[in-house]
């Protein structure tokens, strides 16, 4: 084991701000005149910032997708020894037997089970101790803790569960409870510690319920997608998360540390805690576990509403610091950019308020019939659909893919900026994705349940029209928020039909995209 990890290169975080830097001064110029003549010319600047900050998260998203297919993932040596593992499998009102099942499967020999049940349902405790029940029966080492309150959510259950291990754990392992872990996980993970200062390694993952439904074939593909081009270029490029499950954190550096942070972000608020301490996160490519994607649009409402809101809550406190703390320049980027991005729909709707303002007062720029102009907002707003490139050998079903993704993601416009503005004005909850609902849902329900987005949307279609005639009628986030009761129903519609059996976790690897030890070929 190396005394210390390789440094992370910043060659690919400078080839982003060259390029955002020529294309926001090709904006530049073309917005001069416009600044020059405009009689309120911080009109004008404001929407060439708005058009850069778009620009760069553009640029972002093509980079790290072409970066990524040049890629090699080196395969690491066996881990050396076998120190003791504990593995926390956390739930709370949302146990998954067939998923606490793959603990069981585990091949690693050196390992304690807890099952941190912080359940307020009985059911769920129940089920939580039958499991356990009849775990033990077959010769596991397990335990269930439980604590008295929720303090700290998830962190608050880990945190509690440090203290009552023994001595001799060397690593914690945190599981999810709808997570499927793969038999080698163990093993794989710890071959990654290859330096004394990897703090955790963060496990790869594909969606194991694609086929559960249309909306979960089409969407769930994205995380396949997501974690083949966002997380592997952290490892040589950036700051690898930690993405609070499938992960095995060193012990000594959590007790060094004091835990994880008590936030609904706990994750990325360790991840940042322990990189301003000196410490890196690995990400194993070649170890892939399985998650689940949200069910039905009401799910992925709620899962995305909690990030908004956490994400929120996680810069309030960590900004300063980030900014403040002794890490290169390119690292501190690669954390807050992607944190950034969801937040920044307040500037968004800030550029459209903007837009509408200026033609409503006759002030037209002329930069907006600039073809330079024109043709980088495309680019900016094609960028996230980068990743898809992957699909070019399924034509049809890559363009299916894109449009619902689409679809969905324009549709959550409106969740963000309520999720946002929660968490500017108090702390963020963990709230949990709703799993399994099969209750039939009515459109009638569903307008009432997104009579919030049906609204914005409607207001964004009349202030469009109010300033650019029927021309302004034509905004995809409007029809997308307007569309979110059909969503709603349609994708709960196909939950109601007979489910099929899940796909056992050992064949998760052999059902993604690319075999894992080929990412780059």
């Amino acid at each position: 084991m190396t005394t210390q990890t390789e440094r992370r290169s910043g060659a690919l975080w400078y080839a982003i701000l060259a390029f955002w830097l020529c294309g926001t001064m090709a904006l530049a110029w073309r917005f001069l005149p416009d600044i020059a003549t405009n009689p309120f010319p911080l009109l004008p600047v404001f929407l060439l910032a708005c058009l850069s900050y778009f620009l760069l998260t553009g640029v972002f998203n093509v980079v790290v997708n072409a970066a990524s297919h040049r890629l090699r993932d080196p395969t690491p040596p066996p881990a050396a020894g076998t120190p003791k593992v504990a593995v926390l499998y956390c739930t709370y009102n949302d146990f998954d037997r067939s998923a606490a099942e793959t603990l069981l499967d585990l091949t690693y020999k050196n390992l304690d089970l807890y099952l941190l049940d912080d359940s307020t349902d009985p059911t769920h405790r129940q089920q939580v101790d039958a499991f356990a029940r009849d775990a033990v029966r077959r010769g596991a080492s397990l335990r269930v803790v439980r604590r008295p309150d929720r303090h700290g959510f998830k962190a608050g259950a880990i945190n509690h569960a440090l203290a009552l291990l023994p001595k001799d754990v060397a690593y914690v392992a945190i599981a999810d409870s709808d997570e499927r872990l793969t038999p080698d996980f163990v093993q794989g993970c710890l071959a990654h510690f290859t330096a004394e200062d990897i703090a955790f390694v963060q496990a790869n993952h594909v969606a194991y319920n694609k086929e559960t439904g249309w909306f979960t074939r089409y969407l769930g593909i994205g995380v396949d997608l997501h974690w083949r081009h966002y997380q592997r270029y952290r490892n040589r490029f950036g700051t690898v998360n930690m993405l609070g499950h499938g992960a095995i954190v060193r012990r000594d550096i959590l007790d060094r540390l004091g835990g994880f942070p008590e936030f609904t972000c706990e994750d990325l608020a360790f991840t940042v805690k322990a990189r301003l301490a000196g410490y890196h996160g690995a990400f194993a490519a070649d170890v892939v576990c399985g998650e689940t994607f949200p069910e039905d649009f009401t799910a992925m409402r709620r899962r995305h509403f909690r990030w908004s809101w956490a994400t929120v809550e996680f810069l309030r406190h960590h900004i300063r610091p980030i900014l403040a703390g002794k890490i290169p320049v390119h690292e501190k980027l690669d954390i807050l950019l992607p944190s950034v991005n969801l937040p920044a729909v307040f500037l968004l709707v800030a550029f459209f308020g903007a837009v509408y303002g200026s033609h409503w007062a006759g002030l037209t720029l002329a930069a907006f019939r600039d073809p330079v102009v024109i043709g980088l907002g495309v680019f900016a707003s094609l960028a996230p659909l980068a990743m898809f490139v992957d699909l070019f050998r399924r034509p049809g079903f890559a363009l299916k893919a894109i449009v619902v993704n689409t679809l969905a993601y324009l549709a959550l416009f409106p969740v963000s900026v309520v999720g946002v503005l929660r968490g500017i004005s108090r702390p963020a909850e963990f709230l949990v994705t709703p799993k399994g609902t099969r209750e039939r849902l009515t459109l009638r329900s569903a307008f009432r349940e997104a009579r919030v987005e049906v609204a914005f949307g409607g207001l964004m279609l009349v202030l469009g029209v109010l300033a650019f005639g029927p021309a302004g009628a034509s905004s995809p986030i409007a029809w997308a928020a307007m569309g979110t009761p059909l969503l709603m129903t349609s994708s709960r519609k196909a939950l109601r039909n007979p489910l099929p059996e899940a796909p056992p976790v050992r064949v998760l690897l052999d059902n993604a995209l690319i075999p894992a030890g080929r990412w780059g070929e």
